[in-house]
């Protein structure tokens, strides 16, 4: 007959010491911090940095970089920009800070791959119809302060099929065509308009009627006077109107009766009397 014999660990000693080493690490453990992974996309490392010149890379992200470029002319810009690009890295955020910008032209932007444009203090006058000719298809979002431009930039603007933020607050444009967004890509998706602080005079009824998905117009600190009748034509579905810090004297439901669904309406600062009520959606909100 076998007999099999389950022998204890001869050593006392050895056991403690392993209980000892087993608590130690789960205490360890227990005790460390989580440290989340880093961001997909991070800045260039030193030895790369001077590509980027004479931009900077402020931060990294999931989505992007994030990239400022400050007092610099359109050629210098181009070799940065295209290193950034030869690198095979999207930028989340590019700012053209304080530039020696007239005119935005030529392939500046066509090997990037951009979601957010930004400009600050750039006089940019005019924007060629293929400055946007590379990132059409990523470019989301547009912030333009501080501008020159004369002449709304209609087909710069039209080859860009997922833009949803267009805001260009500061600038030198009188007046808006029917036509600005006619044949638009951009007109299927765009669903915040800003053209503030800016000479506008002359507005056309047809200017925006092809905005489908417009929620927010922004027209504030312009030089408006005299609103037109069914002014904002086709904006069915915007809920917000800002027309603020113009020169309209009179404002009712004819000039506002296609904004079916507005629920916010800034009229301050105008030369507005008492708006007829009996004309107004009840719902709507208004700051006189």
């Amino acid at each position: 007959m076998l007999v099999y014999r389950l022998s204890a660990d001869p050593s006392p000693t050895k056991m403690v010491t392993k209980i000892i080493f087993t608590l130690a690490t789960l205490l360890t453990y227990t005790n460390s911090e989580y440290i989340p992974p880093g961001p997909v996309y991070r800045c260039p490392t030193d030895s790369s940095t001077t590509l980027l010149y004479p931009c900077v890379c402020e931060k990294g992200s999931d989505t992007g970089l994030y990239i400022k470029c400050e007092n610099t002319g359109l050629a210098v810009l181009s070799v940065g920009l295209g290193n950034i690009a030869g690198l095979g890295l999207p930028i989340e955020r590019l700012l053209l800070k304080e530039c020696k910008i007239s005119t935005l032209f030529g392939p500046l932007l066509h090997r990037s791959t951009i979601r957010v444009i930004e400009t600050v203090d750039t006089p940019i006058q005019a924007i060629d119809q293929y400055a946007f000719a590379g990132v059409n298809r990523t470019l989301q979002e547009i912030y333009m302060k501080n501008t020159e431009i004369q002449e709304f930039p209609k087909e710069a603007f039209r080859i860009l099929g997922n833009l949803s933020i267009l805001s260009i607050d500061g600038h030198k444009m009188t007046k808006l065509n029917k036509d600005i967004f006619a044949g638009s890509e951009a007109a299927g998706r765009l669903e915040r308009l800003h053209l503030s602080n800016g000479l506008i005079n002359d507005l056309s009824p047809d200017a925006f009627q092809v905005l489908k998905k417009l929620k927010t117009l922004d027209l504030h600190g312009n030089k408006l006077a005299t609103l037109k009748r069914n002014q904002f034509k086709g904006l069915r579905d915007a809920e917000v109107l800002d027309i603020s810090y113009n020169n309209i004297v009179k404002l009712d439901g004819s000039h506002i009766g296609d904004l079916t669904k507005l629920g916010w309406c800034n009229a301050s600062h105008n030369q507005i009397g008492e708006i007829p009520r009996y004309n107004i959606v009840e719902h709507l909100l208004f700051l006189l």
